[in-house]
């Protein structure tokens, strides 16, 4: 049954052709209160919550892959990841990351404004 839920969520036979790497749990506290903010219940099950994360590691994993090109870098720039995001149907997500980017910008300066705050 995981094995089904896993291939359906992660798109079937695609996910057989890459490495897989397992990094279950990283988001696991994040997401819970994510769905939850998004309507889902205070405590959702387990096996929601890991589908929710192989769906996200993938995304992720998507992503970085296509920003790094045919190439393969190894270290990935904002650019690259500008260039992955810039499709049209992935205009709110760059939006976001530029929104984001904006943001810990303003933040830096905020803080070299006030010397005794820790950076």
């Amino acid at each position: 049954m995981k094995e089904t839920v896993a291939a359906a969520a992660s798109g079937g036979a695609a996910t057989s052709r890459r490495k897989q790497v397992t990094h279950r749990g990283v988001f696991t506290k994040e997401l819970k209160s994510l769905m939850y903010g998004f309507g889902d219940d205070r405590n959702p099950g387990n096996d929601t919550v890991n589908v929710m994360e192989e769906i996200l590691i993938e995304f992720i994993t998507d992503v970085c892959h296509t920003a790094a090109g045919p190439g393969k870098k190894v270290r990935l720039s904002l650019e690259d990841l500008r260039r992955a995001l810039s499709r049209p149907a992935d205009a709110k997500k760059l939006a976001r990351m530029e929104e984001l980017l904006f943001m810990q910008e303003d933040i830096k300066r905020a803080r070299a404004q006030v010397p005794d705050l820790p950076t």
